[in-house]
C-alpha cells in the first residue's frame, strides 16, 4: 500500500476493494538493570476504495497510524526520548475523461499529531496527448508537529516544533512500446514554521527546509516473464533554522544541507511456469552537514551571550551498497512464497566539532571533537514472504532479519568484561502482514 494515497490510481478502481497492512520494524532493543535504549517503528494502514457509478473513477478512504520511537535512557535519572505519534485520515477522488487522455483527482483530510488537529490536501492532473507519452503533476500541503522531551536529574524538558509542508512534482512518462519504458520525475518540498511557535516548556525550532530531486527509471521487457529495470535518484536538500525559548533567540542552525546519489539495477526471469527469480543491486551515497551556534542562556543581553557561545559543525557520510537475490515459487492460484537472501555494506562516516567560546580576555574558548568510531559494517539480510488467497481474501505475511557479520571499527574497542548485570540486546527485525479483500 506504500505512501499517501494517490488519486491519479483512484481513477482506474472497478471493484470495491478493501485492505489494510500492518508493519512493525524492531530496530534496536537493549535493556539492562539500570538502563534502557529502545529503537521502533510501527504503522498501520486500512484504505476502503470503490468505483463511481460511471465506471470511470474511484472513491477512496483510508486511516494510516505511525507510531516511532527513539529512547536512550543511559542511567536510571536521564533519558532523553523522541516520540513520533500521527493519525492520518484521507478521503480522495479520481476520474478519468476521453478514455483516459485527461485523469485528474485530489485527496483532503486531517492529520492528529501531539493532540492537535491540522488540515491537509493535495491535488493531481496527468494528461496524455499521446498513447507513447503521459504528463502528470501533483501537488499538496499538510502540517505536522514533533516532539522532543528530556529528562535529567529530576528535571523534565519538552519541545514542540510545527512545520508546514508543500510540495509539488512534475513527471515524464514514455511508451516507446509494450517492452520499453522510460519515466522522469522532479519532486520539490519545502518544509517551514509559520512562527515562533513553542508548546509545553518554551523550546522550540523554526526550520525553513527546501528539498529538490530528480527521479528516473528505465525498464525493459525483452522476453514474456523477463524484465530489467534501472533506477536513479539525485536528492538535494538546504535549510536553515533558529532555536528559541518562548519569544527569546537562544540560537542558529546557519547551515543544513543534504546531497544523496542513488542507483538501483534489478531484473526478473520466469524459469518456469509455476516458479522465477529476481536480483537487485543498489548503491547509495548521502553526505550531511549541520552547523550553527546555541546560546546556553537566552535571557541575557546580546554581548552576554556571544561569550559563552557554543559553535557546532557536524558533517557526516555514508555508503552503502545491497546485492539480493529472490526465488517464488507459485503454488496455483491459491497461494504463493518467495525467499531472498540479501548482503548489504555499510561504510558511514560522521564527526561532529563544537567550540565553547569563554570570557574573551582570558580565553579564547574550548574545543571539542567526536566521531563515529564503526567504519565499516555488513549485514546478512534473510526474507521470506508467504502469500495465501482464499476466495476474495488475500493474505500476505513476510519477515526480515538483519544479521550482523562484519564490524570494523576506528579505534579497537576496549575489551569487553562480563556485565554485573543481565543485559539484553535484540533488534533488526521486520514483520508485514497485509490483507487484501476485493468484492
Amino acid at each position: 500500500m506504500g505512501g499517501r494515497m494517490d488519486p491519479l490510481a483512484l481513477s482506474y478502481v472497478f471493484r470495491p476493494r478493501f485492505q489494510t497492512a500492518t508493519i512493525y520494524d524492531d530496530v534496536y532493543r537493549e535493556t539492562g538493570a539500570q538502563y534502557r535504549h529502545q529503537v521502533n517503528r510501527f504503522e498501520h494502514v486500512s484504505r476502503l476504495e470503490a468505483p463511481l457509478g460511471s465506471g470511470r473513477g474511484g472513491l477512496g478512504l483510508e486511516f494510516r497510524h505511525l507510531a516511532a520511537d527513539i529512547r536512550m535512557n543511559p542511567q536510571p535519572e536521564e533519558e532523553t526520548y523522541l516520540v513520533r505519534r500521527i493519525q492520518r485520515l484521507t478521503a480522495g477522488i479520481g476520474g478519468h475523461l476521453w478514455d483516459g487522455r485527461l485523469t485528474s483527482g485530489g485527496c483532503m483530510g486531517v492529520n492528529r499529531a501531539a493532540g492537535v488537529w491540522l488540515p491537509e490536501g493535495s491535488l493531481a492532473l496527468a494528461v496524455r496527448p499521446h498513447r507513447a507519452v503521459s504528463l502528470t503533476a501533483l501537488a499538496g500541503r499538510w502540517s505536522d508537529l514533533r516532539t522532543l522531551d528530556y529528562q535529567t536529574e529530576g528535571e523534565e524538558y519538552h519541545a514542540e516544533v510545527k512545520v508546514r509542508h508543500s510540495w509539488w512534482t512534475a513527471g515524464l512518462r514514455l511508451d516507446f512500446s509494450r517492452r520499453v519504458r522510460i519515466s522522469v520525475e522532479y519532486r520539490h518540498s519545502r518544509t517551514n514554521a509559520p512562527a515562533r511557535w513553542y508548546k509545553g516548556d518554551g523550546f522550540g525550532f523554526n526550520p525553513v527546509i527546501s528539498t529538490g530531486g530528480v527521479y528516473g527509471a528505465v525498464k525493459l521487457q525483452p522476453t514474456e516473464g523477463t524484465s530489467i529495470i534501472f533506477k536513479w535518484k539525485t536528492l538535494t536538500v538546504d535549510g536553515s533554522g533558529e532555536a528559541f525559548y518562548y519569544s527569546e533567540q537562544m540560537g542558529k542552525f546557519t547551515g543544513i544541507i543534504q546531497d544523496e546519489t542513488d542507483v538501483e539495477l534489478g531484473g526478473t526471469c520466469r524459469l518456469a511456469p509455476l516458479s522465477r527469480v529476481s536480483f537487485s543491486y543498489g548503491n547509495y551515497h548521502i553526505t550531511s552537514i549541520l552547523k550553527g551556534h546555541l546560546d546556553p542562556w537566552p535571557f541575557s543581553d546580546a554581548i552576554f551571550a556571544q561569550v559563552f557561545r557554543i559553535y557546532f559543525r557536524g558533517s557526516g557520510e555514508a555508503r552503502a551498497d545491497r546485492l539480493a537475490a529472490r526465488y517464488t515459487r507459485d503454488a496455483g492460484t491459491r497461494e504463493n512464497w518467495s525467499f531472498q537472501v540479501g548482503y548489504v555494506w555499510l561504510t558511514p562516516d560522521f564527526e561532529l566539532l563544537q567550540r565553547r567560546t569563554k570570557l574573551i580576555i582570558f580565553d579564547s574558548g574550548e574545543i571539542f571533537r567526536s566521531y563515529l568510531n564503526i567504519i565499516q559494517a555488513e549485514f546478512l539480510v534473510p526474507e521470506v514472504r508467504k502469500t495465501v488467497v482464499l476466495g476474495e481474501i488475500t493474505l500476505t505475511y513476510a519477515f526480515a532479519k538483519a544479521i550482523p557479520t562484519r564490524i570494523r571499527y576506528r579505534e579497537k574497542p576496549p575489551p569487553v568484561e562480563p556485565p554485573e548485570e543481565k543485559v539484553a540486546a535484540k533488534g533488526g527485525s521486520f514483520h508485514l502482514l497485509k490483507l487484501s479483500y476485493v468484492w
